[in-house]
């Protein structure tokens, strides 16, 4: 089982009034084997509201200057998985390479997918999706340089991996609702 840390940005009245208004929103996301538990919020201001307590993560140690650092050294240094060995990098590389060989003939290709290189594909996506989620920040952030918890998003609306996702709701005040995701 892992743990990843989801922020949810959400404009309303209150920091409980955030709580609720992500809970309702995310109610049917997950399964018996992939779940949540909402530890809190962080409002625009910094002030902390406490919601229930994780030993993975610890709220009232987070400011909102370091999850904007862990996201711009994501940008720029990032996780691409597992601690990726130069081994690794080699099969990724060759797997694109066996890939364009088939010419994406359906025939090839499907010789090529039973030939059980199975981890080699899975890394491969994990890739992929990691390049995706680095450009659409980047394309979000335009010319500024720091990544901004409310303003932008980051594997957005993929609650179980680490990221930041918006919610369209007026209110007075922007809070950050803090989701530790188990899966």
């Amino acid at each position: 089982m892992s743990h990843n840390i989801h922020y949810v940005v959400v404009k309303v009245d209150s920091a409980k009034g955030a709580i609720s208004t992500v809970e309702r929103e995310i109610e049917d996301w997950g399964t018996d084997n992939n779940w949540r538990t909402i530890l809190g919020t962080i409002s625009k201001k910094g002030e902390f509201c406490s919601n229930e307590s994780s030993y993975h993560f610890t709220l009232e140690n987070t400011s909102i200057k370091d999850i904007n650092k862990s996201f711009d050294e994501r940008l720029q240094r990032p996780n691409w998985g597992w601690g990726m060995s130069d081994e690794d990098w080699i099969k990724i590389k060759q797997t694109m390479t066996d890939i364009m060989a088939t010419d994406l003939d359906p025939t090839k290709l499907k010789e090529f997918l039973l030939q059980e290189k199975w981890t080699n594909i899975y890394m491969l996506i994990g890739f992929v999706k990691t390049l995706d989620h680095i450009s659409w920040t980047l394309r979000s952030m335009k010319k500024r340089r720091s990544f901004d918890l409310f303003k932008d998003e980051y594997a957005s609306w993929i609650l179980d991996e680490y990221g930041v996702t918006h919610l369209s709701f007026e209110g007075n005040n922007t809070y950050c609702v803090v989701v530790d995701m188990h899966s």
